[in-house]
């Protein structure tokens, strides 16, 4: 039945059920706090989607405005315009990017200092592997050592938020901390089976004044790359993202800046 025929209950629910195809149950579980707010916001859901009018589109875009994230935002307006004529709202709001700001080579020191003084947790080494990988603590976990080569690491596809497998390379850094986690006997996997959060968090705020997560350690990843003059699609394909650089570049244009003056330093015509 196309959408015209359809209630707005109907198509919202369908719309539901494609969203949350082959997802995660994160992202299932951002489309269904979304549809569950849609409706609460919605005065008729009975109402036909043939029947929506500019003026009803308008109302609810209003009701939501106001509660909606951006990406929530982005995904409301994404929905309107597949079911509605009337769905032409304005421009789709921007994500709002974090600036990251990168610790110092001593800071950073001070921070797997810290770490190391909790030596049941391993976050230590935890940290060290997160930030010479830029692997999202969820591919770490999954991670063997049957996906561990003397070049490279190979992240499974079902780990990963895409879907697809990759590979990462190991950095010369990252060897001896693989020696170290391979003789703690984690039953085969890579990363220890404890939970290193708390102690990572109480260690940035002593080392650094603020609280870090496992995935800081993926921006500091990112940032060093981009600061050693490693090309965007490149770092992007590391870290797993399809769209070949754009969104480092949204998310770390001030290095991209920084770099775009230092290539153009070296130009002679």
């Amino acid at each position: 039945m196309p959408y015209s025929q359809k209630s707005f209950a109907d198509c919202l629910s369908t719309w539901l059920t494609v969203r949350c195809l082959n997802r995660k149950p994160k992202t299932q579980l951002f489309y269904r706090e979304l549809h569950g707010l849609i409706l609460k916001h919605w005065p008729d859901v009975a109402l036909p989607a043939a029947e929506l009018s500019a003026n009803t589109v308008l109302r609810l875009a209003a009701s939501l405005a106001g509660v909606c994230c951006p990406s929530r935002w982005n995904a409301f307006v994404s929905f309107i315009r597949g079911i509605s004529p009337h769905g032409k709202l304005r421009s789709r709001r921007r994500l709002n990017v974090r600036h990251f700001v990168p610790p110092s080579q001593a800071e950073f020191a001070a921070l797997l200092a810290e770490c190391d003084a909790a030596p049941r947790s391993q976050a230590g080494l935890v940290v060290r592997f997160l930030a010479y990988t830029g692997l999202r603590i969820s591919e770490a976990r999954a991670l063997t050592w049957l996906h561990v080569f003397p070049d490279r690491i190979e992240v499974p596809a079902e780990s990963t938020k895409s879907g697809k497998g990759r590979c990462v390379p190991r950095l010369a850094a990252l060897d001896e901390v693989l020696i170290r986690l391979k003789g703690l006997d984690s039953g085969g996997f890579v990363l220890p089976r404890q939970n290193a959060r708390k102690a990572i968090e109480q260690a940035s705020k002593r080392a650094l004044g603020s609280q870090w997560s496992y995935h800081s350690f993926r921006h500091l990843f990112a940032t060093r790359c981009i600061e050693s003059g490693v090309d965007m699609p490149t770092v992007a394909r590391w870290l797993g993202h399809q769209d070949g650089g754009a969104l480092l570049a949204k998310t770390y244009f001030h290095l991209v800046d920084e770099h775009s003056r230092e290539m153009a330093a070296r130009v002679s015509i």
